[in-house]
């Protein structure tokens, strides 16, 4: 028996090497299968989302954790736009159901922050990032880093994330506090009730509310111990009135809230409202810095002399006011781009060239492409501006410039691939019920010869065009335009009439925009058979553009 004893063990041995080698082949055949094969059309991505999706449904095998981090990693390296950075962070977030240890939570944050920093202005991801930060909040300072997320979330489109991540980053200073003080319950239900009516649009309803919860607050809290709870429902209450169109009212309840930020959106109520001068008495006493100034200070005192400057009409003041601001944050961005359009071509062109790292500041590089216009043929600045596009995918601002420049130059075959493009993204190429990209596509449908399908998309806007948008000017002259081509003159001109009360009303007038609408107008008066009319709208827009040809043109046909 004892000579037995070794051969049974090798034996044995060989057996489990066997056997281990087996379990090493079939979760090798499991893993690296050719189950996944690439398709038709496949890009680099897809095809590797679909092997990354293959591993993880494999229940177990040797090293998956570790394999599937590596796969995350590469596949956040290939992405190359919101949509497939959204698709990484999707599987991440769904391993943190089997594993939501601290180091996981933490990886998933540090991933959802990476995607953000690549693409700032994504109002997607800046959702992914509070869900992240809210939902596997660790601590309050959690809390705060999902506030700071909220500057690229549009208030009025996500009104409940908006007001919700405020509540969780502190309404009464902690989230704990704001969900177990006296009535706190009641008070969130109330809250809650607000957004809901901001959601279905009924301010009013929204207002009414806010009121009844600052009387119980008044009643539970007679010697205003709670003094922050009530700024905040004061607070909101004057951003809704802001927001929807009474910004006189909004200044008064912003004048309730004792701290720099809310004066400072007391002087943006007053200069909505057309109080210009008290609205600068504001801006001038929060500008004059002292030695005590925090980082929220010296942004107010920087934001105040910009809009100093930018509601100057004398030149030296103006130039005074940003030249301060510049001293002291010269990397402003907007104060750059103010700066350089008071100045001639050449010293825009040499303070833009001399800025270092401009191709990593999207608006900056965008200011210098537009100002290159003069020195680069069309097909260059198309050339360029796609170069720009793809170093900056998801900035909406070069878009929305990108869309105007393509369609003013009649390049509408780039403005229907830059249009596709946006909506890959998700893009909307502006925050006011997005009006711009269906605008651009009844542009686009327009020079394809599809009328209706321009009517139809400009009808549509106008119908849910709120009373506010400083678009309304476009759409009109658009589906005038539209009803123009359909020979519906009578029609296009009650359009163009409308655009045109709307642009003489803006401040600063836009001169151009009051030619175009003068002459279009005229252009349908001369048809109606009204000539005297269409020759007063042509002598006012000669006033404008003396050397305007297309005004000459139209004057002579009036004669």
């Amino acid at each position: 028996m004892k000579n037995r004893l070794p051969l049974i063990l090798t034996i044995g041995f060989l057996l489990a090497l066997v056997a281990l080698a087996g379990i090493v082949y079939f979760n090798a055949q499991i893993v690296f299968s050719s189950e996944v094969r690439r398709e038709p059309g496949d890009s680099n991505f897809s095809f590797s989302l679909r092997e990354y999706d293959a591993a993880a449904d494999v229940p177990f095998y040797t090293g998956k954790d570790a394999r599937l981090a590596r796969m995350l990693n590469n596949l956040e390296d290939e992405a190359l736009g919101v949509e497939e950075l959204l698709s990484v962070l999707k599987r991440r977030r769904a391993l943190l159901e089997d594993e939501s240890s601290p180091a996981a939570i933490r990886q998933y944050k540090e991933a959802v922050d990476r995607s953000c920093n690549k693409y700032p202005y994504s109002q997607t991801l800046a959702i992914t990032a509070i869900e992240a930060y809210t939902v596997y909040a660790i601590s309050n300072a959690d809390f705060q880093k999902a506030l700071s997320y909220l500057s690229v979330i549009d208030s009025t489109e996500y009104p409940a994330l908006y007001q919700a991540a405020h509540i969780l980053a502190g309404t009464l200073n902690t989230p704990d506090t704001a969900f177990s003080r006296t009535g706190g319950a009641d008070v969130f239900d109330g809250l809650n009730q607000v957004l809901l009516d901001l959601i279905e649009g009924d301010s009013s309803g929204a207002l009414m509310k806010i009121r009844a919860l600052q009387v119980d607050a008044a009643r539970l809290d007679p010697a205003n111990t709670d003094s922050a709870y009530k700024d905040k429902l004061n607070k909101l209450e004057a951003e809704i009135l802001y927001d929807y169109g009474d910004p006189t009212t909004a200044a008064e309840y912003f004048s309730k809230v004792n701290s720099g930020t809310s004066i400072s959106r007391q002087a943006d109520s007053l200069a909505l409202a057309g109080r210009l001068q008290a609205a600068k008495t504001f801006w001038s006493m929060l500008s004059n810095p002292n030695s005590t100034d925090t980082a929220a200070d010296s942004k107010l005192i920087s934001n105040s002399l910009y809009n100093l400057a930018a509601t100057e009409t004398d030149g030296v003041t103006k130039a005074a006011n940003l030249e301060k601001l510049l001293s002291r944050d010269p990397g402003n961005v907007y104060g750059l781009i103010l700066y350089t359009r008071m100045q001639g071509p050449e010293r825009a062109l040499a303070i833009l060239t001399g800025i270092e790292d401009i191709e990593g500041q999207p608006l900056l590089a965008l200011e210098l492409l537009r100002r290159r216009q003069s020195e680069l043929s069309i097909d260059q600045m198309v050339a360029q501006t796609w170069l720009l596009i793809n170093r900056h995918p998801g900035d909406e601002n070069i878009y929305r410039w990108a869309a105007w420049y393509f369609s003013f130059q009649r390049r509408f075959d780039e403005l229907n691939k830059l249009l596709g493009q946006a909506k890959t993204l998700s893009m909307e190429l502006d925050a006011d019920g997005a009006i711009l990209l269906p605008y651009y596509e009844s542009v686009y449908a327009l020079s394809q010869g599809r009328i209706d399908d321009s009517e139809k998309i400009l009808q549509n806007l106008v119908q849910n065009m709120k009373e506010s948008s400083p678009y309304k000017p476009q759409v009109y002259a658009g589906l005038g335009l539209t009803l123009e081509k359909k020979q519906s003159y009578l029609a296009a001109l009650d359009n163009y009439t409308k655009a045109l009360d709307v642009a003489v009303s803006e401040n600063p007038l836009n001169n151009k925009m009051l030619v175009k609408l003068n002459v279009s107008s005229a252009r349908c008066l001369r048809v109606l058979g009204r000539t005297t009319e269409a020759r007063a709208l042509l002598e006012t827009a000669a006033t404008l553009a003396p050397l305007d040809p297309q005004v000459r043109l139209e004057l002579d046909r009036t004669l």
